[in-house]
């Protein structure tokens, strides 16, 4: 058997979990080699000076009740709902977007693409109270809802 086998070996003894027989046989090699005595006591002092130094830590509760807390606190954590996956960033964009599109989409298709004038002839609230022409290039439409209480005032250039 190689040293690095017999230090395990002797560690495993210092910590009582070899079997008898091989305890048996570890106890003689200590005893008889001056080495296996002095990495024997090495390791000895070694724990004892970590078991004297170690922290004691004194809970509030037993053990039992400590752990069966934890054992509840990660059952009702594992009935909670997952949280939803994150979207992804073009995602948010997708709302601003889409009203952006169905806005000029309304836009386009009120204006008569032959003159460039607005068609609101559909609106049934709407009507028109007077034209008015401030300039010869410049024409000038107002439109007021009373339902919706909105005036709008509609200017094209001829």
């Amino acid at each position: 058997m190689n040293t690095r086998d017999m230090h395990l070996k002797v560690q495993a003894y210092l910590d009582n979990e070899l079997s008898p027989a091989e305890a048996r046989k570890v106890g003689t090699w200590i005893s008889s080699n001056p080495e296996g005595r002095d990495l024997f006591n090495e390791l000895k002092e070694t724990r004892e000076i970590l078991m004297q130094n170690e922290p004691v830590l004194k809970l509030p509760e037993s053990r039992d009740f400590f752990w069966s807390k934890i054992e509840r606190e990660i059952a009702a954590a594992e009935r909670l709902p997952a949280e939803p996956e994150p979207r992804p960033w073009w995602t948010r964009l997708l709302a601003p977007l889409a009203g952006t599109v169905a806005l000029f989409a309304l836009l386009f298709s009120l204006v008569d693409r032959g003159s460039g004038h607005m068609d609101l002839s559909q609106s049934h609230d709407a009507a028109p109270l007077h034209q008015l022409e401030g300039a010869p290039d410049v024409s000038t439409i107002t439109f007021r809802s009373e339902a919706e209480g909105v005036t709008v005032v509609w200017l094209s250039t001829q």
